[in-house]
């Protein structure tokens, strides 16, 4: 199940504004991930048409879909960064795989 986690207090948060989606290691032996636009999924090798992060959802609820439809996910942070991030007032959604 995925834990959703946002930076912002209950009442400051705000809930559209994205900007994209990046994933960090949770573990020291997991190797960074790249958006592969050919093969439209995330996966730990570059090549000439990857980035490391993807296009946004456009709200909570399709980042819910998103994350259930990338199970390669699954042991990596997934953020959904907001465009208005500053470093003392994030707005971002953390999102981190608990097993049930």
């Amino acid at each position: 199940m995925w834990k959703l986690t946002y930076d912002a207090p209950h009442g400051r948060r705000i809930n559209r504004y994205w900007w994209k989606v990046t994933t960090y290691p949770t573990k020291s032996e997991q190797r960074e991930l790249w958006w592969v636009y050919s093969l439209n999924k995330w996966a730990t090798h570059s090549t000439g048409t990857s980035s490391t992060h993807h296009n946004k959802p456009k709200s909570i609820k399709a980042f819910k879909r998103y994350l259930e439809k990338h199970p390669e996910l699954k042991g990596y942070e997934v953020v959904l960064v907001n465009k208005y991030y500053t470093a003392d007032h994030g707005f971002n959604v953390s999102a981190v795989w608990e097993e049930t």
